[in-house]
């Protein structure tokens, strides 16, 4: 395959509903980095109760080489075109490392 896939959970772990459409967007450095820009973004396609989550894949168009590693950062609300609507108490938890593996097969 010519594509890197990351599975992340958006949890709502708030009091009140999130709007569908909330983005989620991945980098190939931390999202902190002077000049970082998404590398794939994907938004949540229901709207989120206090207390539910649903599952979102982020294909980043690099294919890793057998035994090879990669970090990406996903960041929750970020991207070309946050959701001013958004309402958060918190915003300490929207955003996290992965660590993509490719397995080599022999």
């Amino acid at each position: 395959t010519s594509e890197t896939a990351l599975v992340v959970c958006v949890a709502n772990v708030g009091r009140a509903g999130a709007p569908a459409g909330v983005p989620v967007a991945g980098c190939d450095v931390s999202p902190d980095t002077p000049g970082a820009r998404p590398v794939a973004v994907v938004s949540t396609t229901r709207r989120l109760l206090p207390g539910e989550s649903e599952v979102l894949r982020l294909v980043v168009p690099e294919r890793l080489a057998p035994g090879a590693m990669a970090s990406y950062w996903v960041r929750l609300n970020d991207g070309p075109m946050p959701l001013a609507s958004l309402l958060q108490c918190r915003d300490d938890n929207d955003e996290g490392r992965l660590d993509a593996f490719c397995p080599s097969v022999e």
